[in-house]
């Protein structure tokens, strides 16, 4: 068990059961890859969101071009 702070980084390997608890309000983000959404069967909590997968590459070049 951990409590981690703002900033800080879990890293779980590849087919290893986890869990997390939230002592307070938290903004968590998730990173998975490749992405299965198949993973996530039954994970969904009605707080949780999915966003679309974004190209971050073009977002700067778009963002740098003005």
């Amino acid at each position: 068990m951990a409590v981690l702070g703002p900033g800080d980084v879990w890293y779980v390997p590849p087919h290893i059961e986890h869990q997390t608890d939230y002592l307070e309000d938290t903004v968590a983000f998730e990173a998975a890859g490749p992405i299965q959404l198949d993973n996530f069967a039954g994970y969904l909590h009605e707080d949780t969101h999915f966003v679309d997968q974004r190209d971050l590459a073009a977002d700067l070049e778009r963002e740098q071009a003005g």
